[in-house]
């Protein structure tokens, strides 16, 4: 009786510390935000009012322009993932593009050593294939029940875009609509966070 006691109690610890090991593999970054404490302090979400300058660690899509203007990330208030250009963020939508007004967006902030944006291919935003020791996926929130990565798009006038990363595709908004490409396209880049977890 002890030994099937024993061997139970060691079996329950065994199962017990690999789900602690386990919990402890990081599979993306989650940013610190202005509602949210715990998060990942190297990167953060911060609401600023459109008018003023941007912080000087703002991430930017530093593949290209669009019409020879700086992209960079930010999202609004429900999290959607969209570009910020000129004082305003525009983020995609049911096949919109909604301009967010001053004071209603989050602009990401990391240290440029911290990030890397890669072109991919395959579908990195799977769950059975998100662990990349080293390189973290920027999660935003969820969108339509799937988890929201931050991307960036060249698209077909050679113009460069941030949005949200759903479900294998990069949406983003331009022209007043809402346009994706597939991760499969080669159009598409993530925002890798390569800092201290």
């Amino acid at each position: 009786m002890k030994n099937k006691i024993l061997t139970s109690a060691l079996l329950l610890g065994t199962a017990l510390f690999g789900q602690q090991a386990f919990a402890t593999d990081y599979k993306y970054a989650q940013c610190k935000d202005n509602e949210y404490s715990g998060h990942n302090a190297r990167c953060l979400w911060n609401t600023i009012n459109g008018a003023d300058p941007l912080p000087p660690n703002t991430v930017r899509f530093d593949k290209g322009t669009e019409n020879g203007v700086n992209v960079y990330v930010c999202r609004d208030r429900g999290k959607l993932v969209g570009k910020y250009i000129n004082g305003t963020c525009y983020v995609p939508s049911y096949g919109k593009e909604y301009a967010q007004p001053q004071n209603s967006f989050e602009i990401l902030e990391v240290h440029p050593s911290y990030i890397q944006w890669e072109q991919v291919n395959t579908r990195v935003d799977l769950e059975s294939n998100i662990f990349h020791p080293g390189k973290y996926l920027i999660k935003s929130g969820r969108d339509s029940g799937y988890p929201m990565y931050v991307c960036g798009v060249k698209d077909g006038h050679g113009n460069y875009m941030t949005g949200k990363l759903v479900n294998g595709h990069c949406w983003y908004a331009a022209g007043g609509r809402e346009y994706n490409y597939s991760l499969a396209s080669g159009h598409v880049y993530v925002l890798w966070y390569t800092g201290p977890m």
